[in-house]
C-alpha cells in the first residue's frame, strides 16, 4: 500500500476480514512517502483498512495508541486469485492448528504458508525443499540454494557447481549463520556407475561451503544387494538421502531412502551416533511388520521419538 502525506511522519496500517484475522503493520520510518507491505493475505479476500499517522516528533511505537496518533482515511480492498497451477491443488484442512503459520512446500513448483485454519496467506515459486532462518529469510532448492525474504527478494543465493556441488532433495537451518544441505558427487573411486549422498554446510556470510560428512566414506556401499537402479540408465543411487533434520540436541538425522534407514550424525565429530532400521541397525525390530521401508520426511522429537512417512 502506498501513502503519501502532506509532511514528514510516521504511518501504520490495520487491516482486517471476519474470517481472516486483524492484522497491523510496523510503524514506518518518517517520511512524506511511503509503501507499506501488508501480508498474510488470503487470496480473493476483501479487507477494511484504515491508516494512521504518528507525529514525527515522536520516536519509536510508544504513540501508537496515544494521543500523537491520528486515524486517518481507510477503504476497502479485494485481493487476487492464487496462480492457476497453485490453485488446481486439491486442498482440504479440518480443524484449526496451534501454530500461526505452517510452511510447506510442493514439487508442483510453490512453496506457501498456511493461516491456522488452512488459508494460503503466503506463496513463492521455487523447486524444492524450504526452511526458514531466525531472522525470518526462507532458504529454499531452485537449481542451488536461493535465500528470499518474506517479501519475495532474492538476497542471496548459489547455483549448482564447484564447491556447491549438487544440491538436492532437502534444506535444513543448521544455526543464525549456517544453512545444512543435502548434496550428491560421482563415484570419485568408488564403485563404479555409482553416486553418493553428502551432507554440506553453506555459511551464508562468508559463502564458504564445507562438505562435514560422506556416505561413501562412512558406510560400506560395495554389496550389491544395495545397489538402486534409477531409471533411464542412470548410475546405482546406492544411499538416497532425502530428508535433514535438527533433532532436540543439536544432532543432525537423515533419511536414506535406499536404505530403508534413519540416521544420527553427532555435530561435533559429523560421525554417526545411532541407525534405525536398514543395514547394520543398532536397534532391533522383534515384529518385522514393525520396519518401515522408503522412508521420507525423518525427524527426532523431544522425547527421543523419531517421526517419519512410510512408504511401506
Amino acid at each position: 500500500m502506498r501513502v503519501t502525506l502532506a509532511r514528514a511522519a510516521r504511518v501504520f496500517v490495520e487491516y482486517d476480514h471476519p474470517q481472516a484475522g486483524r492484522y497491523r503493520t510496523p510503524l514506518s520510518e518518517p517520511g512524506a512517502a511511503h509503501a507499506i507491505p501488508l501480508v498474510r493475505l488470503r487470496p480473493e479476500t476483501t479487507y477494511d483498512y484504515t491508516i494512521f499517522v504518528v507525529d514525527g516528533s515522536v520516536a519509536g511505537n510508544a504513540a501508537l495508541d496515544g494521543a500523537d496518533t491520528a486515524a486517518g482515511p481507510g477503504g476497502r480492498f479485494t485481493t487476487g486469485p492464487l496462480p492457476l497451477r497453485l490453485a488446481a491443488i486439491p486442498m482440504k484442512a479440518r480443524g484449526r492448528s496451534s501454530q500461526p503459520l505452517i510452511l510447506s512446500d510442493y514439487r508442483r513448483g510453490y512453496h506457501v504458508f498456511w493461516d491456522e485454519v488452512g488459508g494460503i496467506v503466503w506463496y513463492q515459486e521455487g523447486v524444492g525443499a524450504i526452511a526458514q532462518l531466525p531472522a525470518g529469510n526462507l532458504i529454499f532448492l531452485d537449481r542451488g540454494l536461493v535465500e528470499v525474504t518474506p517479501l519475495g527478494a532474492v538476497v542471496n543465493r548459489f547455483e549448482r557447481h564447484g564447491a556447491a556441488a549438487n544440491p538436492h532433495h532437502d534444506v535444513a537451518v543448521f544455526d543464525a549463520e549456517r544453512v545444512i544441505y543435502l548434496s550428491r558427487d560421482s563415484a570419485n573411486g568408488g564403485p563404479a556407475e555409482a553416486t553418493f549422498d553428502n551432507l554440506r554446510v553453506w555459511d551464508r556470510e562468508s559463502g564458504h561451503f564445507e562438505q562435514v560428512w560422506n556416505s561413501k566414506d562412512a558406510w560400506d556401499l560395495m554389496d550389491p544387494a544395495l545397489r538402486v537402479r534409477r531409471p533411464n540408465g542412470k548410475p546405482f543411487d546406492w544411499t538416497h538421502l532425502n530428508s535433514v533434520s535438527i533433532g532436540p540436541r543439536g544432532n543432525v538425522v537423515l533419511s536414506s531412502r535406499a536404505r530403508n534407514q534413519v540416521v544420527s550424525l553427532s555435530a561435533d565429530s559429523w560421525t554417526i551416533e545411532w541407525q534405525l532400521n536398514g543395514p547394520d541397525s543398532d536397534y532391533e525390530f522383534p515384529n518385522p511388520n514393525d520396519r518401515f521401508y522408503g522412508q521420507h520426511t525423518a525427524a527426532q522429537l523431544g522425547n527421543g521419538n523419531v517421526l517419519l512417512f512410510d512408504n511401506g
